[in-house]
């Protein structure tokens, strides 16, 4: 059996002297040097801090009012607020970013929407007997109108 020659880490792992290379290890003792338990904990509170972070706080428009600089800085961070009237969701504040990129999808969407429907135009035109270059005059047309 061949070993695979790695290039020694730039770092120790947990006191191992620089030079020892990965192949001399086995997995479970780089896991172990890896996840030490204080690291675990670390990587979890990371992660429960996201997930509180993009937790759906609900608020009721009277209190929104009094609360909307702070609640704008928490959409700007990446938390989701729903604003609600009377318990029922009513509308949602969006950071510029989520913004940008819903407006994205919906521009794309109507644009492919759009298409369809141009081709389906043309498509029956061709069925009538008729030229489709009608078609993109209407469109030209209407753009100019516009």
């Amino acid at each position: 059996m061949q070993r695979l020659s790695i290039p020694p880490r730039r770092f120790p792992l947990m006191g191992e002297p620089l030079g020892v290379s990965a192949a001399t290890r086995s997995s479970s003792t780089i896991l172990r040097a890896i996840i030490t338990p204080s690291t675990l904990s670390q990587v979890i509170l990371k992660v429960n801090l996201e997930v509180a972070m993009r937790a759906e706080q609900f608020v009721g428009v009277e209190e929104a009012r009094a609360r909307l600089g702070q609640l704008a800085e928490q959409v700007a961070q990446g938390q989701e607020v729903w604003l609600t009237k009377r318990g029922r969701p009513l509308a949602v504040l969006l950071g510029r970013d989520d913004y940008d990129r819903l407006r994205a999808t919906a521009t794309h969407a109507e644009r492919a929407e759009l298409a369809e429907r141009v081709a389906e135009a043309r498509r029956r035109v061709a069925e009538a007997g008729l030229d489709p270059q009608i078609i993109d005059e209407a469109v030209t047309a209407a753009r100019r109108s516009a």
